[in-house]
């Protein structure tokens, strides 16, 4: 798996993705957002061959899980291993993540996350979270 630490101006390469993400979960904005947070090292965006992953940290401390995208067909939660290592490593007393995918639910409980439902930008989602 190994994901490593991309250098900031890298997101750029993300813009589609991030923008295709953000319009399914009704935030527009979401790639500027992203974009400025990196550059001013607020988030930290993590490649591998197979995916891309976008933290955050956050206050509690936690971390959040801004975007997790995978290419092909891989382990996805191996990945959720990484990041919750990358979260210790600074300390993070949680990783969370928000999601309006219904097939999170019936898997992502089993390591540990709890559900709490929410409303972003006038949409549901849930807010999952791990104690660390």
């Amino acid at each position: 798996m190994k994901l490593r630490l991309a250098d900031p101006s890298a997101i750029k390469s993300k813009a589609a993705e991030i923008t295709r993400i953000g319009a399914s979960v009704n935030d527009p904005n979401l790639y500027r957002r992203i974009e400025e947070a990196c550059l001013k090292k607020q988030a930290f965006l993590f490649v591998s061959q197979e995916c891309f992953v976008i933290l955050k940290p956050t206050a509690g401390p936690g971390v959040l899980v801004w975007i997790a995208q995978t290419y092909k067909a891989v382990d996805r939660l191996g990945y959720l291993y990484e990041m919750e290592r990358f979260a210790r490593d600074i300390s993070a007393k949680h990783l969370t993540f928000w999601s309006n995918r219904k097939g999170f639910s019936k898997i992502i409980p089993q390591y540990g996350f709890v559900a709490k439902p929410a409303e972003w930008m006038g949409s549901p989602i849930t807010v999952w979270t791990k104690k660390l």
